[in-house]
């Protein structure tokens, strides 16, 4: 033994891993130095190979078993074992997903026959059979035969039961190929049988193919390296050499290349060889990695050099052009037994790949649709055989979805099939058709793939084809040159126009509807088709393009993985940059030119251009004004993107003259300017023509020659020479336009063709001079649109002027169209409206009118015309549908035979006031005679004779609702005419009959005083002239006034404004008198009052001049006293307030004391509720006569007549009678002898009286004082206490006098007990119930349930979820701990509920529920409002007051014990009550009484 047969040992036994050498040394170096006498040994790495060969020529050595990458060992054995000239089986594992038992025992039966044939075997990837394989991997064999004729037989264990027996040829060899990968999973005992060695490619290369290695990395590491100092950029778009060489492996790729260039090209120098190594790398190469490249460490000439092979050489641009030159150069190719390929590429892996092959006869399969190897054998066999005529067999993998084992699998399939096929093409005579077959992978190169390439080794030729369809674009064509040169030649504007039109005119966001739609449309379809157009976006385009920073844009492009990724290939990605960066001004300038109309405009230019030759000067107007940059300017304008620019209705016109929009808005921008001149040029009178107050038209003409010129110099375009606006056919399209945008303006739809016959007839040939139809329309535009609307509505009006000439409207076109229109409009309701379609067709007549009488209202000229106010007259009319239609007829034909200058002449007035009169007095009837009568005030001139009879129907008759404002605009015109005719009315009636003869009418008309007429005008006179004047004016005039009311023959107008004056002057006095700050009179002391004045106005001689006036003896000076007292009242003075005021002030106004108080003082009431009952004059005057003499006859005559007719209205004014003229006395005084004889006599009579029991025992109290909630104990009850009394009284009363079962009311005060167990009107519901519910029902818990807790005060609390306490608060009431901790409530705290609830019934409870007086304004129950709900509470408690204490408090206690004294408290909830409804209704306390006593 020798150290080294003893290395070789060790190498063969105990290789397969990293640290071979460095384990071997350890373990056995002692061994080696034994064996070499004892001399150190250095141990040397044996090479694989030799390791290999020599295991393979040892007939009785192991198994073997290689491990490293599965496909290159595969490659590499193969060759090493061709080379021995041995033919190996290699058998793959699949991957196909339905490849099962079946495929377990097909490879086995494979196996099996190459035992037995003794061929070598290369196995790889069939974990699933190395277990029925282990008697064989052991080598332990059944021995049989003799020693000259040795046979060895193994068992194969196939499946769970079969174990036949396999004869082993001596020949036999077996190498396992072992996926580096997966060797940690492998199994120990498998790893056992073999002899192991650990291979990669770089074992097998020789030292010279370690140099071209070497310098074949470099050059790659070179050419792949930026040298881009922007690290940003870098590190955001960071590419590695398998983005520049697609499948670029750094432990395989340059190593196999080398080895397969050097084993094909034997004789090949070095240089040689590294020129065809990089020439096959190249061709993997991608069109970007090679840009990018430009910039890399690698030397410019070389770049140089593999660019022009790359883009000119190679074939990358599709499938089609690579094969074409495959197939033209076939016979000079190496390829005698056909073509194998792999490709490389972007596209997706639905690409039809025939029709990009076109002619090419192929056989076409996606490797996805296979799930057995089985499956994909069959097919891959059908190409290869006769039967097929295919020339090619093209398999797609798409290397994200299908697994890198089927793909290699696949490969290796169709290498078998092909082998079988040459050799069987060697043997045939006939010459076969050769066959090629070629591997597409489909790559996403923004995805991640575990797919490794298959290496140089493989035998199949490798390039890149980004697009297997190519493109139109060639990617060397957009390569070189600038973008201006590119978009002239390789990519043309008018295709990048083509691509993106649709999406620039996406940009513009129209109004939603079909015209714009149809618009767009036009505008895709047109804009290709006018080349003159498409020139002209170009020329602005490349202008802006060359203004842009454009170096180096291809390598930007190349460099920027956001533009790169999403496109199918490189060339794609440049087209779409150079879309992108061209549709952004092409967006722009087409929203510009859109904006401004201009687009539609080129195309009917053009279209005119052909036919027309002046129009060809048009065209290059148009064009001179798109050049402009001022003008269609985008540099300011947004980035686009869809819907981005709002575009106006306007953008959608058909607009003729080049630009027109544009011009106008210049021109209108000058609208201020010549207003305020115009302006100026009024200030000088002798401009101004009297007759029409307006500027001469000669001032204006010569104004507007100047004006003109100041715009023309702003507008530079328009004030060449030549200009289009002195072209007298230009000018006409520049008016239509100027007609189209103003008919479209708005959103509404206009009549052009009318608008544009209406101006004519207007301004005449003055509408073909621009800047005086601009400056016509800036005045009388809304007239012109008035006009439009007008003549729409009657289009032969127009049509009819068109045909006969202008002379028809005698130069007044406003004036005859309103005329012709009224005419017709009147001849319609004069027409005939009979029939089932009357009401329909009236109403249209009134729609119509009313249209036009709010259209001619703008029109200056034709707004005071007869016609017209005839026209509202009878509107009015029509409108109220009860004046007959002939009576309409009537009316009109009256209208139209008055003369021209007035329709409302005395005989048309009369007939229409008749004809109203003679409606029904509605409300529906005033608004029309109310209209007419305005109409006819405002049309007749003050000093006609129309207006005198006018007046006289007027004051005639008794006034109609809302004839207050007709009289007071009479009078109004009345002080106009001659101011402050009113005082002199008063002062000298004779001189104001002088001044205006119409008052003369007015007072013949309203003769007596105590007409409405009369009280209207006073009120009237009183409210327009006198109230705003202040005391001492007023006093002026107050002896005439006071004067006026005693003398004789004082004339009723005179008499009526004195009246009036007086009223005002009283309440002025008594502003003057009173001090302002006493709101509250009921609260004074009657020695308060002498503190209650003025002291200012106590020394006014005023007061002596009324003193003295006033002792005069007349009805008229008495009412005038009564109505000092009467605004005392307003001011909300009581009577007895009044009394003590008059008793206090009569040392100051003596006539105060003239008053007889007697009543007053023994009553305080200041009204009587039962006064106006049938039966109570009778009952009060028969009591009085008892009262008074003692006669008890008259009153026992009125109980014998009440008991023969009980009837309702006879019992409230009995017992009412006893509350006001009896009980209501005790306020006052005490009782003396006459009113108690009087309450014993009634008592007496009372058990007579057939009257409800219950109603006697009420009359009875409150004679005796002892009736509940209305005792009056002392004098000094206030006002307010007397008044609530009253109508409790009266609530009482009432009740007690109907039966018990006639309302829920009366039986709370018959048979209040019986009460007890149903619900109480106006008590408080079962809040918590509510509050529980509504909480619920808005909870947002997933249970949507709460649970009640009590606080040990009787605080009730809610807890949401599931109900348990797990956090603590504060009760709000008593500050215990509420809540609790752990699911457990806190101490003091108790659970109400079992479980969560989601809702409780609602448990009103029956009787009366208790309640403290609340003084929430809004407060209510069951949704009444807050009025009613206090009213009906009142009510209730003063009839639950009413019984008898016990009977009462037994009532209210039913469910708590809140009340405590029935009496009292009843009476706090009525006086709450009473606080709650005056502030709610705003009211006095006597006209709240007065509320309850009316209902």
């Amino acid at each position: 033994m020798t150290p080294e047969n003893i290395q070789m040992a060790l190498a063969r036994n105990f290789g397969g891993t990293d640290n071979h050498v460095k384990l071997c040394d350890q373990y056995f170096g002692n061994v080696l130095k034994m064996f070499n006498n004892h001399k150190p040994w250095t141990y040397k790495q044996v090479p694989v190979e030799q390791l290999i060969d020599t295991n393979l020529k040892d007939p009785d050595a192991r198994h073997l078993m290689v491990i490293g990458k599965s496909d290159s060992i595969v490659n590499l054995l193969t060759y090493q074992l061709r080379k021995r000239d041995l033919d190996p089986v290699v058998i793959l594992g699949s991957q196909f997903p339905d490849d099962q038992e079946d495929y377990y025992y097909s490879v086995l039966r494979r196996i099996m026959m190459c035992v037995e044939a003794g061929r070598p075997l290369i196995l790889t990837d069939l974990e699933i059979i190395y277990g029925s394989l282990y008697d064989l991997w052991n080598q332990n064999y059944i021995v049989v035969g003799s020693k000259d004729n040795v046979k060895y037989f193994t068992r194969v264990a196939l499946g769970a039961y079969a174990n036949p027996m396999l004869y082993v040829s001596p020949n036999f060899k077996c190498i396992l190929i072992m996926n580096e990968n997966k060797l940690a999973l492998a199994d120990p005992p498998l790893l056992n049988r073999f002899e192991k060695q650990k291979m990669s490619i770089n074992d097998i290369l020789d030292n010279d193919q370690k140099l071209f290695y070497e310098n074949l990395n470099d050059w790659a590491r070179k050419f792949s390296t930026p040298i881009d100092n922007n690290q940003a950029t870098q590190s955001r778009n960071k590419f590695t050499q398998k983005d520049l060489f697609i499948g670029f492996d750094k432990n395989e790729t340059l190593q196999s290349l080398i080895i397969d260039i050097t084993k094909n090209n034997p004789e090949a120098d070095e240089e040689e060889i590294l020129e065809k190594c990089k020439e096959c790398l190249i061709a993997t190469a991608t069109s970007d990695g090679v840009v990018r490249a430009e910039l890399s460490a690698l030397e410019r000439d070389e770049f140089e050099k593999w660019k022009r092979v790359y883009f000119n050489q190679q074939h990358h641009d599709s499938l089609y052009d690579y094969f074409t030159d495959y197939f033209d150069n076939q016979e000079t190719t190496s390829d005698p037994n056909g073509h194998l390929l792999i490709i490389n590429t972007f596209s997706n892996i639905n690409t039809d790949v025939k029709s990009c092959l076109q002619k090419v006869n192929c056989q076409v399969d996606k490797l996805s649709i296979f799930k057995t190897e089985a499956q994909l054998s069959n097919r891959v066999k059908h190409f290869w055989s006769e039967e097929s005529n295919d020339q090619m067999l093209i398999l797609q993998c798409d290397v994200t979805t299908v697994s890198t084992g089927c793909i290699k699998l696949a490969k290796f399939i169709i290498e078998q099939f092909r082998n079988e096929f040459i050799t069987k093409k060697g043997q045939m005579e006939h010459i076969v058709p050769m066959k090629h077959a070629c591997i597409i992978l489909h790559i996403h190169r923004d995805q991640e793939s575990t797919f490794s390439s298959f290496n140089f080794m493989c035998g199949w030729k490798q390039i890149t084809i980004e697009t297997l369809s190519g493109s139109n674009v060639s990617t060397s064509g957009l390569l070189g040159g600038s973008l201006s040169s590119i978009v002239d030649s390789t990519y043309p504007f008018e295709k990048i126009l083509q691509q993106e039109l649709l999406w620039c005119l996406s940009c513009m966001k129209y109004p939603s509807n079909d015209k714009s739609i149809n618009h767009i449309k036009t505008l895709n379809e047109k804009i290709l088709k006018y080349p003159n157009f498409i020139k002209c976006l170009k020329v602005r385009i490349l202008e802006w393009i060359k203004q842009q920073p454009t170096n180096d844009w291809q390598y930007e492009v190349a460099s920027n993985k956001q533009n790169l990724y999403p496109y199918p290939s490189f060339s794609a990605a440049l087209q779409t940059h150079i879309r992108t960066l061209f549709k952004k001004p092409i967006a722009q300038i087409l929203c510009a030119l859109e904006r401004l109309s201009a687009t539609k405009t080129f195309f009917s230019i053009n279209e005119r251009a052909r036919s027309k030759g002046n129009y060809e000067k048009l065209l290059e107007f148009w064009e001179q004004v798109y050049m402009d940059k001022k003008i269609v300017k985008i540099e300011n304008m947004q980035n686009p993107k869809p819907d981005g620019y709002n575009m106006q209705a306007g953008s959608l016109l058909d607009l003729e003259f080049p630009f027109s929009l544009y011009f106008m808005n210049q021109i209108n921008s000058f609208k201020r300017i010549y207003e305020e001149e115009i302006d100026k040029l009024q200030e000088d009178n002798e401009r101004i023509d009297e007759e029409t107050n307006e500027l001469y038209d000669y001032v204006i003409e010569d104004h507007l020659k100047e004006f003109k010129d100041n715009i023309l110099t702003s507008i530079p375009l328009l004030k060449e020479k030549d200009s289009p606006f002195e072209w007298e056919w230009a000018s006409e399209l520049y008016f239509n336009d100027f007609v189209t945008i103003i008919a479209s303006k708005d959103g509404e739809t206009k009549n052009k063709k009318m608008l544009a016959s209406i101006l004519k007839l207007l301004i005449g040939d003055k509408v073909r001079k621009p800047i005086f139809l601009h400056a016509y329309w800036w005045k009388n535009g809304n007239e012109v649109l008035a006009q439009l609307q007008l003549a729409q509505m009657s289009p032969m009006i127009i049509k009819n002027i068109e045909i006969q000439g202008n002379v028809t409207v005698g130069g007044n076109l406003e004036k005859y169209l309103v005329k012709e229109l009224i005419k017709l409009m009147l001849q319609r309701i004069c027409g005939n409206f009979e029939g089932a379609g009357n009401s329909h067709s009236i109403d249209k007549w009134q729609h119509d009118v009313t249209k036009i009488l709010s259209l001619v209202s703008k029109v200056t000229r034709a707004k005071n015309l007869p016609d017209l106010q005839l026209l509202r007259i009878v509107n009015d009319l029509v409108a109220t549908k009860s004046i007959p239609l002939d009576s309409i007829r009537e009316i009109v034909q009256l209208g139209l035979s008055s003369d021209e200058q007035g329709v409302l002449s005395e005989k048309f007035v009369s007939t229409v006031l008749d004809k109203l009169d003679k409606l029904e007095q509605n409300e529906k009837n005033i608004i029309p005679r109310r209209s007419f009568i305005m109409r006819c005030l405002a049309l007749i001139p003050i000093d006609s004779e129309v207006r005198l009879s006018f007046y006289e129907k007027l004051f005639s008759k008794e006034p109609f609702p809302l004839m207050g404002a007709i009289i007071e605009r009479i009078f109004l015109k009345e002080d106009r005419e001659y101011e402050d005719i009113f005082f002199l009315v008063i002062t000298d009636f004779e001189e104001a009959l002088m001044q205006s003869p119409r008052l003369n009418i007015i007072n013949k008309c309203l003769g007596d005083l105590d007409t409405k007429m009369a009280t209207l005008c006073c009120d009237t006179i009183e409210q327009t002239f006198f109230m705003n004047e202040e005391l001492e004016n007023l006093g002026a005039y107050i002896g005439s006034a006071l004067e006026a009311l005693y003398r004789k023959g004082i004339p009723s107008l005179q008499k009526i404004t004195s009246i009036a004056l007086l009223k005002e002057f009283v309440r002025r006095f008594w502003d003057s008198f009173i001090k302002k700050d006493n709101n509250d009179p009921d609260q004074m002391e009657e020695d308060d009052f002498d503190n209650d004045l003025d002291n200012d106005f106590v020394n006014n001689e005023l007061i002596g001049q009324i003193n003295n006036i006033l002792t005069f003896v007349h009805p008229l000076i008495d009412s005038f006293k009564i109505y000092f007292l009467r605004d005392l009242c307003r001011r909300d003075f009581s009577m007895d307030d009044i009394r003590r005021f008059c008793d206090a002030q009569k040392h100051l106004l003596p006539w105060l004391g003239s008053f007889n108080w007697e009543d007053i003082k023994e009553n305080r009431l200041s009204f009587n509720p039962y006064c106006y009952l049938p039966e109570y004059n009778e009952a009060e005057n028969s009591i009085m006569y008892f009262h008074s003499v003692g006669n008890k006859a008259p009153f026992q005559k009125f109980i014998q007549n009440m008991n023969q007719n009980m009837t309702l209205t006879a019992k409230l004014s009995l017992t009412g009678l006893f509350f006001v003229r009896l009980h209501a006395l005790r306020a006052s005084r005490e009782w003396q002898h006459s009113e108690e004889r009087s309450e014993k006599f009634l008592t007496q009579e009372l058990a007579g009286i057939n009257l409800p029991d219950l109603l006697k025992l009420i009359a009875t109290n409150i004679l005796s004082n002892k009736q509940p909630l209305l005792k009056i104990d002392s004098p000094e009850i206030n006002n307010t206490e007397l008044l609530i009394k009253s109508v409790i009284a009266h609530i009482i009363i009432f009740h007690a006098s109907v039966e018990p079962n006639s309302s829920q009311l009366a039986m709370y005060l018959h048979k209040l007990l019986d009460c007890q167990n149903s619900f109480i009107l106006s008590s408080m519901s079962d809040v918590e119930s509510m509050v529980l519910n509504a909480v619920a029902a808005t909870e947002k818990t997933n249970t949507n349930k709460l649970t009640r807790y009590v606080c040990k005060c009787g605080y009730k609390y809610l807890i949401a979820n599931c109900g348990g306490a797990v956090i603590t608060s504060k009760c709000p009431e008593c500050g215990n701990t509420i809540g609790g901790a752990g699911h457990k409530p806190a101490e003091g705290n108790t659970i109400l509920d079992n479980k969560p609830v989601a809702q409780l019934s609602v448990n009103d409870q029956t009787g009366y529920i208790g309640e403290l007086a609340n003084q929430n304004l809004y407060h209510s129950v069951r949704y009444m409002t807050p009025t009613s709900y206090r009213i009906l509470h009142l009510i209730i408690h003063a009839l639950i007051g009413a019984s008898a204490p016990q009977t009462a408090l037994a009532f209210l206690q039913k469910n708590d014990q809140t009340a405590t004294d029935s009496e009292n408290y009843c009476m706090d909830h009525i006086r709450n009550d009473w606080e709650m409804l005056k502030n709610l209704l705003n009211c006095s306390d006597a006209n709240l009484a007065l509320m309850f006593h009316s209902s």
